[in-house]
């Protein structure tokens, strides 16, 4: 029998993969983090849908801790904040690339007018 709680789970892990597929398209998040996070949600999902491979786990975290409702919902709270964190990450990166590329264009150009004390005439460009 299907347990309505991993079917929900599951559609949270679904959800969650095509939220951070979408971020990928945006260019919000690198793929090599993407990477990362789709094969922890798909091995925890893995974990959820099969029976002994969670009763095994529960036997583990209840070695550790009594409270394996409360493990798994923090460990869901790190892993959303995981997510949104390294979106922030790749967006700053992004930027600074940008910014980097539009300075380098800028002092390459020619037609800027910009002083440059290492010319004689002063200027980027040619000596008027």
């Amino acid at each position: 029998m299907f347990d309505p709680a991993a079917i929900l789970i599951d559609v949270a892990g679904v959800l969650l993969i095509v939220w951070v597929f979408h971020l990928i398209r945006r260019d919000h998040l690198y793929v090599g983090y993407a990477a990362m996070v789709v094969l922890v949600i798909v091995a925890g999902l893995i974990t959820l849908s099969v029976p002994p491979l969670l009763a095994r786990v529960n036997r583990l975290g209840l070695l550790l801790t009594s409270a394996a409702g409360l493990v798994v919902l923090a460990l869901a709270f790190v892993l959303l904040m995981l997510v949104y964190i390294l979106s922030q990450l790749t967006q700053l990166s992004n930027r600074v690339t940008a910014l980097t590329q539009e300075l380098a264009i800028r002092r390459t150009s020619p037609d800027v007018d910009e002083v440059r004390p290492d010319r004689p005439d002063g200027h980027q460009g040619a000596a008027r």
